[in-house]
């Protein structure tokens, strides 16, 4: 019975297996965002309304003149309209084009 397992080799396993576990789950836990962007902006650019997505990539430049706005519209633009979701953001832009 000189076996490494009945030597305490058992346990050094066991504590491998746990470490290894341990090591897989914090991992895994850095590599989710803890909060994730999820915010598209809207903006005013070069005189159009111009839409963001939420990694801050150019989605849309629309045909939607700025000047044609009411004031208060043009001011929140050129400070960016921050919408939630795609549904938000297909009713903002219906509103701003009629």
């Amino acid at each position: 019975m000189n076996h490494p397992i009945y030597r305490g080799g058992f346990a050094l396993l066991k504590r491998i297996v746990i470490m290894v576990v341990v090591l897989v789950l914090v991992v895994f836990g850095l590599s989710i965002p803890l909060r994730e962007n999820t915010e598209w902006k809207i903006i005013n650019l070069d005189g159009y309304v111009v839409v963001y997505d939420p990694s801050g990539l150019l989605y849309e430049i629309t045909d939607i003149s700025v000047s044609r706005l009411p004031l208060k519209e043009q001011q929140d633009l050129a400070l960016g309209v921050k919408v939630k979701d795609v549904f938000e953001l297909e009713k903002i832009l219906d509103g701003l084009s009629q």
